[in-house]
């Protein structure tokens, strides 16, 4: 059989897509689901760290504004986990998820206490 115009014998893998050409999975795929769940945090937090240098023209009260949304978001996901352990039936893993609540509330009282202002 004759190889067409780009090299293919119609045996062997055709050639990438164009989009594709020097990526190889081998050296890109993760080998477990650990480490592909380490590679998606990763991911996600070069997700928020591009979020926040976009947002580099914002006044410290619009930072200290988005700082606190975020962990408010943080408290939600810790509230509703602990509702979920409270309807499964896991009491022995509150106490951790209540600890972690608590802190998170912390963390806005103190930021929302800091003073901001040029006096």
């Amino acid at each position: 059989m004759a190889a067409d115009e780009q090299g293919n014998d119609g045996l062997s893998t055709p050639p990438p897509h164009p989009e594709l050409r020097g990526y190889n999975a081998a050296d890109t795929m993760p080998s477990n689901v650990s480490e592909l769940l380490t590679r998606a945090q990763l991911d996600n937090a070069r997700d928020v760290y591009r979020l926040i240098e976009s947002r580099s023209e914002l006044n410290p009260y619009q930072d200290r504004e988005l700082a606190v949304k975020i962990i408010n978001k943080l408290v939600g996901f810790h509230d509703d986990c602990i509702d979920k352990l409270i309807e499964d039936g896991k009491a022995e893993s509150i106490p951790g998820w209540a600890i972690d609540l608590h802190r998170l509330k912390l963390a806005i009282d103190f930021l929302e206490g800091v003073d901001l202002s040029d006096d």
